[in-house]
């Protein structure tokens, strides 16, 4: 029986995952360039929609992909010493570091960019900013984080 649900919760963990990852290759892979040519009302606009879509779905998505993973760690803690225990947990410890990344980080940064409003200038978003351009914020934000944290100044 436990050997059924151990499957069951690696099954779901695999494939939650995989979504999950989906949405992170599409990002670099399409979704970084394509924002790249947008101009900033552009971008600001198109982020808001899809700020609007994930800040529906991942609430659920979330939660359910960490008890999946949280489930599999539980399930294989008896083979502690296999590959599959490790990378399951591997996984789950990305997961959580992703959420905290996102939640102190990309959160702050999605709800100043909803506070534009629909009908938010150029000169809105770069003011907002604080530099050059809302484009640009997130785009440092993807390829180089940290250093752009620091470079604003929102975090110490």
């Amino acid at each position: 029986m436990l050997m059924k649900f151990s499957t069951l919760a690696l099954g779901i963990s695999l494939f939650l995952s995989g979504l999950y990852g989906g949405t992170g290759f599409f990002t670099i892979m399409g979704g970084n360039p394509a924002v790249a040519r947008l101009s900033e009302r552009g971008f600001a606009e198109y982020w808001q929609q899809v700020d609007s879509f994930m800040g529906a779905r991942m609430p659920v998505f979330g939660p359910i992909l960490l008890l999946s993973l949280l489930t599999s760690v539980i399930t294989l803690s008896a083979a502690w010493r296999s590959v599959s225990f490790w990378l399951v947990l591997l996984a789950l410890v990305i997961i959580i570091g992703d959420i905290i990344f996102t939640l102190s980080t990309n959160h702050p940064l999605n709800q100043l960019i909803q506070k534009l409003g629909p009908a938010a200038s150029a000169f809105e978003c770069k003011r907002s900013a604080g530099e050059s351009g809302v484009r640009v914020l997130v785009s440092f934000l993807f390829y180089d984080r940290f250093f752009w944290v620091r470079r604003v100044g929102l975090y110490s």
